[in-house]
């Protein structure tokens, strides 16, 4: 090889190796831009929540009515408390507080559960995407088993922090999990933890008794902790936390929780 062929040699490796430096930059900027503004948009919508968060529910006077009705009733009233952030996105359902891990985000509902893998809460195109609850639960959280999905980002946003329940020291404090939504405020006590492959009947919304008992009896056997929580089949409403995680392909990590009040 002669020195002109060197020469054009080492140019090609050079402007190669800018093209893969110039691809390898924007990739993060336009990783960082959009993780910057799925926080800002999930702060925007905290910040529209907290103007509201000690507002009482209002009375509705339907003592005499069965559940549906009134949490229907509810959640004409708390609509109004709640018109920013429906405003922000029609499809909000509520909030999702975890104070242990410091989790505080907005949930949604729609029909299907792809479109908020990939979209922030304000409607526009995010891989950081939002915390939904799946598409097959009643939005009044009348199911058995109620799901919500959420990413783990490995920047602690989304559901993130969740893998802080693999520690038992976490997981020991007993946290709590709150959802303020627009049928009113719950407590769910987390009672199991533990990775899986990704697996429908995990995220499965609706049961006969046995059934629920059983798939209660499934959570028993994968939990990665010891527990002494009872869960009753025949009155529990249990809440399901779904997010993947990296010990395998297709790997997820799920907690689960039982309805306190």
């Amino acid at each position: 090889m002669n020195e002109k062929q060197k020469m054009r040699l080492n140019y090609t490796i050079l402007a190669i190796f800018a093209c893969i430096t110039l691809i390898s930059l924007a990739y993060i900027t336009r990783h960082f831009c959009q993780s910057h503004h799925a926080k800002s948009v999930e702060r925007a919508a905290v910040f529209a929540y907290e103007k509201i968060n000690t507002t009482p529910i209002p009375e509705t006077g339907t003592d005499t009515l069965n559940e549906r009705e009134r949490l229907l009733a509810i959640e004409q009233a708390r609509r109004e408390l709640f018109a920013e952030l429906l405003e922000q996105n029609a499809d909000f359902r509520g909030f999702i507080e975890i104070p242990e891990l410091d989790i505080l985000l907005p949930y949604v509902q729609t029909n299907n559960n792809e479109t908020y893998l990939n979209t922030a809460f304000d409607g526009t195109a995010n891989p950081v995407g939002t915390i939904f609850l799946d598409s097959l639960n009643d939005p009044l959280l009348l199911d058995r088993n109620n799901v919500l999905h959420g990413h783990n980002m490995k920047n602690g946003t989304m559901f993130g922090d969740l893998y802080l329940l693999k520690n038992p020291e976490y997981f020991g404090r007993e946290p709590i999990i709150i959802l303020d939504s627009l049928t009113g405020k719950t407590a769910w006590l987390i009672f199991a933890a533990y990775v899986c492959e990704a697996d429908i009947n995990i995220i499965q919304t609706t049961f006969t008794l046995a059934g629920f008992a059983e798939y209660l009896n499934g959570i028993k056997a994968r939990n990665m902790h010891m527990t002494d929580i009872e869960i009753n089949p025949e009155i529990a409403r249990i809440l399901t936390l779904s997010t993947c995680s990296y010990e395998f392909p297709d790997a997820r990590f799920i907690v689960h929780a039982v309805k306190q009040w």
